[in-house]
């Protein structure tokens, strides 16, 4: 969304008195001040906004698979709420909180949630090899066609249609200052249009005439990969599935109806106090052989808007062939664990 918001920045003025046109309601949710906290079991915290589709992923795999979890919504940068957990890195959202540990990027999200769910068909690394290749082709593949298969007013529109007028000129603002000093991934339109019509293709091939995709009964990671973006897409007043497509739109349909389930949402400061309150899980022994155990490090994340992305530095306490955990030390929070993905999926900026 960065990449848009860039590009069409110079337009805001000119369709400010379009945009003023549009309504656009919010939801504030009342905040819960204290949890009870369970010492045996750290608590579920999502760190989110409301119109990030990574975090709408997040949102419904929790919802689905019944977890108690608590919600913190993250303002427009800066955040210091997350920046105390995760440094610089908090500029990306989501991120998943358990306890003392904290899991970034939508991929190793999506598995600490079937791990703490037991339902391995939302871990992609256990599924097919067929599905894994389309969670790619559907997830990081298609974050830029998404984007830029719309116009420019199209675009801040939708912003404005997601958000208030105010807060969309502070949303682009803030893009634009993280990304001045970058040259930015983009796709041609048309190009943009064409891979999006590919991609609804596969999709549409990959039902297989079942509920969801590749003719299963319930959803697995496919499906919550392949719906966020477009369901991003449909909340900026701008579907990409239409009635021209049946079997395409009673999927989303389906995917649409899964809600967030046992969702609190919290003070925010109230992260802290969890995070402070446990300690990080033992890293296992196998994570422990790297050389650089003990070093402090520096990573940043290889995705789309990677570059753009503030480094997080820690000290390495685990590695293996998938993940870092980085240890830090915070003035508010206590000790955390970062767990970081070596190939990145996804997460909004």
């Amino acid at each position: 969304m960065m990449t848009k918001l860039t590009r069409c920045a110079a337009a805001i003025t000119g369709a400010a008195s379009v945009l003023l046109s549009f309504g656009c309601a919010q939801n504030v949710p009342q905040l819960q001040s204290s949890i009870e906290l369970n010492p045996d079991l750290p608590p579920i915290v999502l760190h989110h906004t409301q119109y990030s589709p990574f975090a709408e992923k997040a949102r419904i795999m929790l919802g689905y698979t019944q977890l108690k979890w608590y919600a913190v919504n993250a303002p427009l940068p800066p955040r210091p709420i997350q920046e105390e957990l995760v440094g610089g890195y908090a500029r990306r959202i989501p991120l998943l909180q358990i306890g003392a540990d904290i899991f970034v990027d939508s991929d190793l999200i999506a598995k600490e949630i079937a791990a703490l769910s037991h339902q391995p068909e939302l871990d992609r690394s256990q599924q097919s090899t067929r599905s894994q290749q389309l969670v790619t082709s559907q997830e990081p593949e298609l974050f830029l066609p998404i984007l830029n298969s719309m116009s420019k007013l199209q675009f801040l529109s939708g912003l404005h249609h997601m958000m208030p007028f105010g807060q969309m000129v502070r949303f682009t603002r803030d893009r634009l200052g993280a990304f001045s000093d970058f040259e930015q991934p983009t796709m041609d339109r048309a190009l943009a249009q064409l891979k999006l019509e590919q991609k609804n293709r596969e999709l549409a091939d990959a039902l297989q005439g079942g509920p969801y995709l590749f003719g299963q009964s319930a959803p697995t990671i496919a499906d919550f990969s392949a719906f966020h973006l477009r369901w991003y897409r449909a909340s900026l007043d701008y579907p990409v599935i239409t009635e021209q497509q049946p079997e395409l739109m009673d999927w989303y349909q389906r995917m649409d109806a899964i809600d967030h389930g046992q969702r609190t949402d919290i003070e925010p400061k109230l992260a802290w106090t969890i995070a402070s309150t446990y300690s990080p899980r033992p890293i296992p022994e196998s994570m422990t052989l790297s050389d650089r155990i003990g070093k402090t490090i520096s990573l940043k994340p290889n995705d789309t808007v990677g570059y753009a992305t503030p480094a997080i530095e820690g000290i390495l306490v685990g590695e293996n062939q998938q993940r870092y955990v980085i240890r830090r030390q915070t003035t508010h929070a206590g000790i955390v664990h970062i767990y970081f993905p070596k190939q990145a999926y996804g997460a909004c900026f």
